[in-house]
């Protein structure tokens, strides 16, 4: 049976999927300047309803609030948000598909990340998983004379 830890990567899995076609559709009608902005005003508004519906029930736990939290905060809105979004969208220009097989990179820096500084454990079903995610992304991006037509 499916619980969250399945369900979440799941949804989470779509999304991304679906996110290039939109953001190649989109950006055919506005430029990334204008993508980005809107995109930032919508994210407030939307934090902001959020702590609105939950202000009585958020721990704030206001003694953690430090100088080096707060510039992870602002390290991981410009790294995690704005940049990838900026570098996204200007990728996207090119073949969709191959931009997005090497977006998947991304999830392999996290995984070998998590490992290495965080300690995470993996087996040897997750290296194994790494190699054939290497292996698929390197067929697919290699430009074979060879075209197969369906």
């Amino acid at each position: 049976m499916l619980d969250n830890s399945c369900i979440i990567p799941l949804i989470l899995a779509i999304s991304w999927g679906i996110s290039p076609i939109i953001y190649k559709l989109i950006l055919d009608e506005i430029s990334i300047e204008l993508l980005l902005l809107t995109s930032c005003i919508i994210i407030l508004l939307l934090v902001v309803l959020y702590l609105i519906y939950r202000w009585n029930r958020i721990e704030w736990k206001t003694d953690k609030l430090s100088i080096l939290v707060l510039v992870g905060i602002v390290a991981m809105v410009i790294i995690g948000i704005l940049v990838p979004n900026y570098l996204y969208s200007q990728l996207l220009r090119y073949r969709t598909f191959k931009v997005v097989i090497l977006a998947a990179f991304a999830s392999l820096v996290t995984i070998i990340g998590a490992h290495l500084f965080l300690g995470e454990e993996m087996n040897s079903n997750s290296w194994l998983g790494v190699v054939l995610v290497l292996i698929g992304s390197m067929l697919i991006l290699y430009d074979s004379p060879m075209k197969l037509s369906w």
